[in-house]
């Protein structure tokens, strides 16, 4: 019976991980989609595209990272821009995964050149996260 114990411990770590990793993209993401307070139909389009060429041996949580994202942003918007402080919980776990964070800190960059402009409060944002995230945003993506 210890076998079948094991196997459902690690089935929950492997399922929390997950977890995590979902939210911490998805509130990176939508931390700078919400930045301008315009947050829209092409960030969403280029968060599908980014972890779409990103999945190419179809393990990355998609799907819960687009539906994360979704509820997100609505509730950044939906507060006039702020960010609830779990959202940055969110971001700082995925932070101790370089690999991870890195995929985030990207996946936020596409988001935010998705309308072609960078707006200030986007690229204040960006900045913000990539630090949350252990990133340079100008060393590891030309932004300062």
């Amino acid at each position: 019976m210890k076998n079948l114990a094991e196997k459902t411990e690690y089935a929950e770590i492997f399922e929390q991980a997950k977890e995590n990793l979902t939210h911490g993209v998805a509130a990176a993401v939508a931390i700078i989609a919400c930045a301008d307070l315009k947050a829209g139909l092409r960030e969403s389009w280029m968060l599908r595209r980014a972890t779409k060429v990103v999945d190419k041996l179809g393990q990355l949580p998609r799907r819960e990272i687009i539906d994360s994202y979704k509820e997100f942003s609505s509730e950044i918007d939906s507060a006039n821009g702020v960010v609830p402080e779990q959202y940055w919980d969110y971001v700082r776990g995925i932070s101790a995964k370089p690999d991870i964070a890195r995929m985030a800190g990207q996946f936020a960059f596409d988001v935010m050149a998705a309308d072609g402009d960078m707006d200030p409060f986007e690229v204040e944002a960006f900045i913000k996260v990539c630090a949350e995230l252990g990133l340079d945003a100008e060393k590891d993506f030309g932004v300062r």
